[in-house]
């Protein structure tokens, strides 16, 4: 009953997300940040905003723990790696970087890591 219950809330938030564009971050804001967090994992010298990159990996992150039972996912799964493919997945999708930060990253990691049982 508690993952009925979870997973009906988790829909909510996104169906409410997606229409109501207020929330603190969206897509354009994540691709800012992902691309300072490129720079610095491919060691680019020069001007990069770690306080952007950060934000970004800290972002996704929280999106990705408080969803986690949502995806199937490896074990060892690293904070990089959960940036890269939602980092990927903004690359990929430029159509919907106006959409709602949490949207683009519950969907780039259930595209990632569908669950089996459902």
């Amino acid at each position: 009953m508690k993952t009925v219950f979870k997973t009906l809330l988790v829909f909510l938030l996104i169906l409410t997300a997606s229409v109501s564009y207020a929330g603190f971050e969206v897509g354009n804001d994540l691709v800012q940040g992902w691309r300072e967090h490129q720079k610095i994992m491919q060691h680019r010298t020069g001007e990069i905003d770690f306080m952007l990159a950060s934000r970004f990996v800290g972002y996704v992150t929280g999106v990705f723990d408080a969803t986690e039972f949502l995806y199937d996912y490896p074990d060892g799964l690293t904070k990089d790696q959960v940036a890269a493919i939602v980092g990927k997945y903004l690359d990929a999708n430029p159509e919907e970087w106006s959409k709602g930060g949490p949207v683009l990253v519950i969907k780039a990691l259930q595209e990632a890591f569908p669950r089996k049982n459902r």
